[in-house]
Formats: C-alpha cells, sequence, structure tokens
C-alpha cells in the first residue's frame, strides 16, 4: 500500500512538470522573454535609440530586440548614432558600441564606448510604446481625487 501511496505522488509530480512546461512553450511561441546573447547582423533592419541606457534592434521578419546597456551610456541619447563592428555577422552581449560625436583624422567614430546586453524580444506595441511615449493606448489615465480644504481637529 505504502508502495502505491509513494508512486502515486512521484507520477503526480510528473504530470504537474510536463504541463508547466507545455504552458511554457506556449508563452515562448509568442514572444521569448528570455534574454538572447547575440543577433544576426544579417538581418538587422534598423535601430533606435530610446535613451542612454537601451537600444531597439528591428530586424527583417518583424522581430524586435531590447537591449538594456550594461551602464548608462552617456551622449547615445544625445548625438543618436552609435557604430558597432560584428564578428562572423553577429552582434553579441559581449560586444561593444562607439558613441558616435564625431570623426577623428583617423576617420573613426570618437565617443564613449559602452558594453551591451542581452537582447529581449518585445512586442509591436511595446517598441511603439517606448518611441512615442503614447500612454493613451496602454493605460488610461487615473482618476482625480478631490480633497476638501477643510481641516477638522
Amino acid at each position: 500500500m505504502l508502495y502505491l501511496k509513494n508512486l502515486f505522488f512521484v507520477l503526480l509530480f510528473f504530470l504537474d512538470i510536463s504541463f508547466s512546461q507545455e504552458d511554457n512553450l506556449i508563452i515562448n511561441d509568442e514572444i521569448n522573454r528570455e534574454g538572447q546573447r547575440c543577433i544576426d547582423t544579417r538581418r538587422l533592419r534598423d535601430t533606435y535609440i530610446v535613451d542612454d541606457s537601451s537600444i531597439l534592434f528591428y530586424m527583417y521578419g518583424g522581430d524586435i530586440y531590447r537591449n538594456f546597456l550594461r551602464r548608462e551610456c552617456f551622449g547615445l541619447d544625445r548625438y543618436n548614432s552609435f557604430s558597432y563592428e560584428p564578428s562572423f555577422y553577429r552582434l553579441c552581449n559581449l560586444d561593444s558600441i562607439t558613441v558616435i560625436e564625431g570623426f577623428s583624422i583617423e576617420i573613426r567614430p570618437t565617443g564613449s564606448r559602452c558594453n551591451l546586453g542581452l537582447f529581449f524580444q518585445i512586442s509591436d506595441s511595446d517598441a511603439e510604446f517606448l518611441r512615442t511615449g503614447n500612454r493613451s493606448s496602454i493605460m488610461e489615465e487615473p482618476e482625480l481625487i478631490k480633497f476638501s480644504d477643510d481641516i477638522q481637529d
């Protein structure tokens, strides 16, 4: 009898794992929320600088990735341009970008060098929100609460 009880709990444990893995697969089919180490620069269509800490990477095929830089990259938002040197057509979290403030005599970009972080896939609506800051389509304005000026002791 004890053997059957233990077998029952073991089966329940494995059933629970298999259901939770199926749920995770459904979520990952829509958008991969785990960070990727690299993106293929041959698929890179466009970039958009959100601020001094993050960049959007638009890929052919519709995928959009947000990269959170490891540290704030001073001048990135102000100059709104950067360069990178991919290796083997890949841009990875171990690579760095250089803010283009101007060019030196050697025709190389000058400016801050900043390390990339992981690439996180985001939805079109998230990217649009980051680009425009349009909150009205995402959330309603909070209701205004009026307080009376009368204070009673």
